[in-house]
């Protein structure tokens, strides 16, 4: 069942608590599709609307809550159009949430001088004149299937516009290296290690390299970066370039400096920009990254954006923007590491430490590696830069192969140092599945075996080729069938956890209408490709 809809509220002080009543009265498990749109007039004269939001979403940034705050002071209105606080669950879940949901559906728009309540600052806004809300969605499905395969956040934004987009050919998915989580041996941020990141980049057959901040930092900077633009052009590379929000977050002259910044970049010969610490999702934020993306399109640039909130489905509208963060990625791990060195360095115990797994200095746990591909990406694509096989935290090797088949995005930034990965004798067998990564899938079937927070299990297509990965945060042995194969017989790389840090690769001739035993303990993983003989 899906149920979305829409209000339109005046400029005007108003409860609002009708605007919400339609979510309150689902009913489960009746199976319905829903839309509801309720219009009201503008009255006349001026008037301001407060809108406050305090209540965020319970898959902010991606981290999975088993049991849901009772949060009674919150209101569930986001503040400008295009934006959704979205509520995905699993079916034995629907009722606590719709529960929320209600409670927060009888607050609404709040008037401005509601006792208690700040009317600007961190927590709301003022805007003048007529506001549509946001869509409000409530999705629950029979299974896990279903939810992950649900287009309905993409598709209740705007198609693309056709002046803008009229061109499409330049968008291109694809795989980057990345030099800043690793530091790339000492030579992060330096002309020769960049290049050579390119090199390795060519060598695996990837499309793009991301150069993160400290470029700036580089000697006559701007000719620099057209060396390097050049260079990766002439090996089949685009570059990423990245800068901080808060260096091109001026409106003036409809956002004068944000423009010629994006034209220097063009003109160095850069495929896309990595935007980064808007880290919020206010008005001032949400036009800027719209400015972006408008800009971005008219130059034939890529987005990435970093330090955001989860997607929207903005990328149905503004097909540039190839990913975004919004999540708890594995840039995590080279926090936690740096964190622990600092504390070792002082000589400061931090075993005792109370923090959440996902918090800053802790490492990403598997329970998120099972989480994610059921929550955070059922909103859209997260940029999650997988694989780290030099700071794994407790995740073992082949779980952090595994996550760059389950955390989809049509641009995959590789977290691992290129130099290592390409050397360790240990990571061969994962760099031959890297070599070929998919960013896009034409097929995905979660297996009935998934349970969120414990086991992620899936069958992924690419052309005629599928692969089945797994990420588990608990111990797991079953038979899986093989009945999303075709008929015929398949020929199946296994890459598995061998229990010494690195891969055990073994092949065998399989048909579809068999089975394939998995074993994994806790925190380990495996990944399958599966190629019709």
């Amino acid at each position: 069942m899906e149920n979305y809809y829409r209000t339109r509220a005046p400029p005007e002080n108003r409860t609002g608590a009708d605007t919400l009543r339609p979510l309150q009265e689902i009913t489960l498990p009746e199976p319905a599709d829903m839309i509801h749109k309720k219009e009201i007039p503008k009255p006349d004269g001026p008037g301001i609307s407060f809108f406050f939001q305090q209540f965020r979403s319970i898959l902010q940034r991606g981290r999975f809550q088993r049991h849901i705050p009772n949060t009674t002071n919150a209101v569930c209105i986001a503040p400008l159009i295009g934006i959704h606080d979205n509520l995905t669950a699993h079916k034995e879940h629907a009722v606590r949430i719709i529960g929320i949901v209600t409670r927060l559906g009888s607050r609404g728009i709040r008037p401005i001088n509601t006792p208690g309540i700040p009317v600007l600052g961190v927590w709301g806004f003022l805007l003048h004149d007529t506001v549509m809300t946001p869509w409000r969605v409530l999705i629950v499905a029979e299974n896990l299937n279903q939810l992950v395969n649900t287009d309905l956040i993409t598709n209740l934004n705007p198609a693309p516009n056709p002046d803008l987009f009229a061109d499409m050919s330049w968008i291109r998915p694809g795989r980057s290296l990345w030099s800043w989580w690793s530091g790339i041996d000492g030579r992060y941020m330096t002309l020769e290690g960049e290049r050579e990141v390119i090199n390795l980049a060519a060598s695996m057959g990837y499309e793009y390299s991301t150069l993160d901040e400290g470029w700036e930092e580089l000697p006559d900077k701007w000719n620099t970066l057209r060396k390097l633009a050049d260079h990766a052009a002439e090996k089949g590379v685009g570059l990423f370039v990245w800068r901080h929000w808060k260096r091109l977050n001026d409106p003036a002259d409809n956002y004068a400096e944000l423009q010629h910044f994006l034209d220097s970049v063009t003109g160095c010969g850069i495929r896309g920009v990595k935007i980064d610490f808007m880290n919020g999702e206010g008005l001032q934020q949400i036009r800027f990254t719209t400015a972006v993306l408008e800009q971005a399109a008219k130059r034939h640039l890529l987005v990435n954006f970093h330090g955001c909130q989860k997607p929207s489905g903005e990328s149905r509208t503004y097909p540039n923007e190839l990913t975004r963060e919004g999540v708890r990625g594995l840039e995590l791990n080279r926090i936690t590491a740096n964190y622990l060195e600092r504390m070792r360095a002082a000589g400061i115990s931090v075993s005792d430490r109370k923090t959440l797994p996902g918090d800053e200095n802790r490492n990403i746990p598997a329970s998120h590696s099972a989480t994610l591909p059921f929550t955070r990406c059922v909103t859209g694509p997260a940029d999650y830069t997988p694989v780290a096989f030099s700071m794994p935290g407790d995740v073992l090797p082949a779980q952090q192969l595994a996550c760059a088949y389950l955390i989809g995005s049509p641009l995959i930034t590789l977290a691992e140092n290129p130099f290592y990965l390409l050397k360790e004798k240990r990571l061969q067998p994962a760099v031959e599945f890297l070599r070929e990564l998919p960013t896009c899938w034409d097929e995905t079937v979660v297996l009935p075996q998934s349970r969120i927070g414990e086991l992620a299990l899936m069958a992924r297509r690419s052309g005629a080729t599928w692969y089945l990965a797994a990420a588990a945060a608990i111990n797991f042995q079953g038979k899986i069938p093989l009945d999303f194969l075709g008929p015929g017989l398949w020929r199946a790389t296994i890459l598995e956890d061998d229990g010494k840090n690195g891969f055990l690769r073994s092949e065998r001739t399989l048909k579809a209408d068999t089975s394939i035993p998995v074993a994994l303990q806790s925190n380990a993983g495996c990944v399958i490709r599966f190629v019709r003989q």
